[in-house]
């Protein structure tokens, strides 16, 4: 349930990206391609340009750059939850293999249509949800369930536009989209529009009344929809720290459309690392309910033998003590001294030996 530390050379790692796509190098250490992009950047190591592989695929020679080497080589330390996938599930990372690759071949491209025709019915409900909505505080129109749905209303057709696209796409993978599961681990899509701030128009009145300007406060300031939007997963869980990508969003380049199969992707990563996480949770559970049983063993092997350990002595020294009574009463009988006899010595005699009979462990 915690986060692994793998250290590799530079050498290492520069091999390994060149040597394969990037992303397989990035789920080995349980990362997003950006996230070990961000690692090559910060080693510097040269990563492989857009269409290597494909020209390599076609017979095409492509060169790369060589390796530099620094004055201080240091091992590079990756920390990752999802490093450890295939350690509970050993068949699970070839699996995660082949549903990615099936993403990324262009033929399996999702493409979202510019209308609204014959809706996925998640997003016809959808539809009809966010009609009915009012907008909240931030200006946004939201769905309360699945698919998970808030912006503002100019975008709300263009986000139905990707959620069908979406969802239908997952639906023919074999996911259910209503209660989406991958590898049996619930996961949350979210569409939503991120959000700016600016100044309100009673800062910006106060500021054209004053010839002094002191500065703005927090108060100053409004959030309003941004017009962008952005794909997030989300779940039952908070990640952070764990290496894998959560969001995608419209930028200067990038439209969201243009990135479902890369998003799905994120999914399948996602879903495997809870996978994992869940399994190990369990694993972890049972070894500590076996150890919690063989302590709870061993407490009560120890009691017992404890208590045959007691059993042994008191019946030891009541043995010793019903000896004694018979040798005392022995000596008395013996003594027969009239003027020492006990009155009654016959019957007291039998009492006596009765008692000694009573704690005999042998007798009684």
């Amino acid at each position: 349930m915690y986060g692994n530390t793998i250290k590799v050379t530079r050498q290492q790692l520069y091999e390994e990206v060149w040597s394969q796509p990037v992303y397989k190098v990035a789920m080995k250490y349980g990362l997003s391609d950006v996230g070990l992009a961000k690692v090559c950047n910060r080693n510097g190591i040269p990563k492989p340009p857009v269409g290597y592989w494909a020209k390599l695929e076609h017979g095409k020679k492509v060169g790369k750059p060589k390796l530099t080497k620094l004055e201080d080589e240091q091992p590079i330390e990756i920390q990752s939850h999802a490093a450890r996938i295939g350690n509970e599930d050993p068949g699970l990372p070839n699996l995660v293999d082949e549903k990615i690759c099936f993403e990324q071949q262009e033929i399996n491209r999702i493409v979202v249509q510019e209308e609204l025709t014959d809706p996925h019915p998640l997003v016809k409900n959808a539809r009809s949800v966010l009609r009915a909505a009012t907008k909240d505080r931030d200006g946004l129109y939201k769905t309360p369930s699945q698919p998970h749905i808030a912006v503002s209303k100019p975008l709300i057709p263009r986000a139905l536009l990707i959620m069908d696209a979406l969802v239908k796409a997952l639906e023919s993978r074999g996911y259910q989209a209503d209660g989406l599961k991958i590898f049996d681990e619930p996961v949350e899509v979210r569409l939503q529009e991120s959000l700016q701030s600016q100044l309100t128009k009673a800062a910006k009145a106060r500021r054209e009344k004053s010839d002094y300007f002191s500065g703005y406060s927090s108060y100053d300031y409004e959030r309003i929809p941004s017009g962008k939007l952005q794909l997030s997963i989300g779940g039952r869980d908070t990640y952070f720290g764990d290496g894998l990508r959560t969001n995608w969003a419209d930028g200067k380049s990038q439209r969201v459309e243009s990135v479902l199969n890369d998003f799905i992707c994120g999914l399948i990563r996602r879903a495997a690392v809870d996978h994992e996480t869940r399994l190990e949770r369990e694993r972890w559970h049972r070894e500590r309910e076996e150890e919690n049983r063989k302590r709870e063993d061993e407490a009560r092997r120890k009691a017992e033998e404890k208590a045959r350990i007691d059993g042994l002595y008191r019946d030891a020294n009541h043995w010793a003590q019903a000896n004694f009574l018979r040798n005392y009463v022995a000596a008395v009988v013996d003594k027969n001294d009239p003027a020492k006899t006990k009155p009654n010595l016959a019957e007291w005699e039998k009492w006596a030996r009765a008692e000694a009979d009573r704690i005999d462990p042998l007798t009684s």
